[in-house]
């Protein structure tokens, strides 16, 4: 299995997948980095996905999650900021049992808006132990086995549930392909042949 999916989604999509990471597993979802002088928070209920979604609108959304049934103890960093830009702190969860959620913020494309792909993201134990900079111990610490299950259970939601279109493979999500096809937004498919409208013949509709 896979320890990653690209796929396409826009700010509604990505609520919606929220919610069911939080019906359905036992993820703690993360703001990637926390705000300057402030802990990180976990975001623990729909209000507070639609409070981060609603404060970081046209810049992409940046979550980090991880399973109690994975680690015990995730590590979070605290890094001090320069003088440049105000000093102050801010922390974020760095640990080899994190999944990533990478939104790329959108851009403008001749009026209309261009949406990138998002990205489900994590190691695989082969891959941590043979490239990252984590140690043996820290390592150990990690049931892969629970990240791969909850992960693949993930995965086949975005893939078999909820995607009503596919991109070179990557799965569409509903409210995106709703955008698209009333031209409010292009998809960009990063294969050199330019933006992707609803009538693409690159676009596979399922």
């Amino acid at each position: 299995m896979a320890s990653s999916v690209r796929f396409f989604a826009v700010s509604e999509d990505l609520r919606e997948l929220c919610a069911y990471l939080l019906d359905h597993t036992d993820f703690l979802i993360y703001e990637a980095y926390s705000r300057i002088d402030k802990p990180l928070r976990i975001l623990r209920d729909r209000r507070s996905v639609d409070a981060l979604i609603a404060e970081t609108a046209g810049e992409g959304l940046h979550l980090r999650l991880v399973s109690p049934s994975v680690v015990s103890e995730p590590v979070v960093r605290r890094f001090e900021l320069s003088a440049s830009v105000g000093g102050g702190w801010r922390s974020t969860l760095e640990d080899p049992s994190m999944v990533s959620i990478v939104q790329r913020a959108p851009r403008e494309d001749s009026g209309t808006s261009l949406v990138h792909r998002t990205d489900w993201n994590h190691w695989s134990e082969k891959g941590a132990r043979q490239r990252s900079v984590w140690s043996d111990a820290r390592l150990d610490a990690v049931n892969w086995r629970e990240l791969q299950k909850f992960s693949g259970r993930v995965q086949y939601h975005l893939r078999r549930r909820i995607a009503v279109a596919r991109l070179h493979g990557w799965p569409v999500l509903a409210n995106a392909a709703s955008a698209l096809r009333a031209g409010r937004i292009h998809l960009w498919a990063e294969d050199g042949k330019g933006p992707v409208s609803a009538e693409s013949q690159r676009l596979q509709w399922v």
